[in-house]
């Protein structure tokens, strides 16, 4: 985010600040039971920046269906603000249906909004089940760019082209924006895992795999955690409890090994970063140099 983006949010922020602060002595009650509730600091839903512009949007009460709510646009140097409703949403389904769908697929109208995300100054990406659409607002177009196979997990998709990466069990696939999915990785022996989160989500880690900037290479975690010992938790959160597996090493006891991986997608080729010994080191903060040329490892 440049300068200039801080300075007008900023600017923004300042229009929902109130002008006289109000002196009151809170109770213990309320500390305890209203951190969540009356005390909860405002915010605004689904915050975010419009691609490429000086607009944001967020969702608000929508005050002709105050059950529904209604995605606000405003464009922060000139306060003018715009709004896009579930009924604009779901017209730009119903077209979809008429013109596109099959008659076998069920696609139910939106009852309310799904998360969101901008590809362009104009163009939302919303989510229903394993499919995703694009929603033109200013023309209520609507159309579908990808979807994701049953059993999909940890995905992350490359804006640019479209193509998703996803982990199915221990094993890592792209399905492409057109054209079917593929395995990168063929791992079946226990204690193999590939594109998850490593490390224990230690040092900020969250994710296991790392699209380049132009889409062509995926940068993953290859974990072999067969060498730690297998522990088991009896778990309460079905009826009746489940036995579940998990690895965990002991204070003294052999830790996993993590590599970082990457896949061309051009040759379907992997190579492996050397990165040293010793062969437990924690491996973080896995990012791509602008130009592709380099990936920095800490």
């Amino acid at each position: 985010m440049n300068i200039r983006k801080i300075a007008l949010l900023v600017a923004f922020l300042g229009l929902f600040a109130g002008t006289q602060a109000q002196n009151r002595q809170l109770t213990v009650e309320e500390c305890i039971m209203e951190q969540r509730g009356k005390l909860y600091p405002a915010t605004l839903k689904s915050l975010n920046w419009l691609p490429g512009t000086d607009k944001i949007s967020w969702l608000e009460e929508d005050p002709a269906n105050k059950d529904l709510e209604r995605l606000v646009i405003l464009d922060i140097p000139t306060k003018n603000k715009s709004y896009v409703t579930l009924e604009d949403v779901n017209f730009g389904l119903k077209n979809f249906k008429v013109m596109y769908s099959s008659p076998s697929e069920s696609l139910k109208d939106f009852k309310k909004w799904p998360p969101i995300s901008w590809e362009s100054a104009n163009v939302m990406q919303l989510r229903s089940g394993n499919k995703l659409y694009n929603f033109d607002y200013t023309n209520r177009g609507f159309w579908q760019d990808n979807f994701l196979p049953a059993g999909a997990q940890n995905e992350d998709r490359h804006k640019a082209t479209g193509h998703i990466a996803y982990t199915n069990g221990n094993n890592l696939y792209i399905k492409p924006k057109n054209g079917n999915e593929f395995a990168i990785t063929y791992d079946t022996l226990p204690g193999i895992v590939n594109g998850q989160s490593v490390h224990r989500n230690e040092f900020g880690i969250n994710k296991g795999i790392f699209w380049n900037n132009a889409g062509n290479m995926l940068a993953y975690y290859h974990m072999d955690e067969s060498m730690v010992t297998d522990l088991s938790y009896y778990g309460f959160n079905s009826y009746p409890g489940k036995n579940t597996n998990f690895r965990y090493p002991m204070a003294g006891q052999t830790s996993h090994q993590v590599k970082v991986a990457v896949y061309n997608t051009a040759t379907r080729r992997i190579a492996y970063l050397e990165t040293g010994e010793p062969v437990e080191q924690y491996l973080t903060n896995v990012t791509w140099s602008p130009d592709d040329k380099y990936i920095y490892v800490a």
